[in-house]
């Protein structure tokens, strides 16, 4: 690989192998790009278009300049693995996907919140 963006695609290896539940599909599809497209970028060397690399930061979670330079702190996730996988499953669903996702977490945490005020309530009542 003697391509301009070699630092680049190998960063871009190293976050799929340190995200096991990511795929290529998964980035084509977020990308809306060929499964064929990322594979060539990856396995041949192929130029990353410009306009790409802030949505593959974006799907990866790490900075621009981390993927483009490689001396930036390389993110790292705070979340515990259910948060995570929320986040990812989040990241994968399709607009539709994503509304049902917030209208779900906002209902529970609406029954969540009002079921603690109502405790409050008891104990200060």
């Amino acid at each position: 690989m003697s391509s301009k963006n070699e630092h680049i695609i190998l960063r871009i290896k190293d976050l799929f192998a340190n995200n096991n539940s990511l795929t290529q599909k998964d980035l084509a599809s977020y990308l809306q790009k060929a499964p064929s497209t990322i594979s060539q970028w990856l396995k041949h060397g192929r130029e990353i278009p410009a306009e790409c690399v802030a949505p593959i930061c974006e799907f990866f979670g790490c900075s621009i300049n981390w993927l483009l330079t490689g001396t930036d702190i390389e993110y790292t996730s705070k979340l515990d693995p259910q948060q995570q996988k929320l986040l990812e499953l989040y990241i994968q669903a399709d607009e539709r996907g994503k509304r049902n996702i917030m209208r779900q977490a906002e209902a529970e945490v609406s029954e969540l919140l009002t079921s603690s005020n109502q405790i409050k309530k008891f104990h200060t009542g």
